[in-house]
């Protein structure tokens, strides 16, 4: 997001999406849903089957650290 000038508040307000919830996600707390995949795919114009897959495989990540 830096490198195209946006910062968290900016993803928010293009999104629809409280600024709570952006900063949780990407903090890693929080998962993408199907509803932010596809706010995300308007503002990125990358489809919102990459942001799932991605958040697939992070959560997957951390359930493989933790056994």
């Amino acid at each position: 997001m830096r490198a195209i000038g946006m910062d968290q508040n900016d993803l928010a307000a293009r999104t629809g999406i409280s600024p709570e919830t952006i900063h949780s996600v990407m903090e890693g707390t929080a998962p993408v849903n199907h509803d932010m995949a596809h706010a995300l795919e308007k503002v990125f114009s990358i489809p919102s089957d990459f942001w799932l897959r991605l958040e697939f495989n992070y959560r997957n990540h951390l359930s493989g650290m933790s056994g």
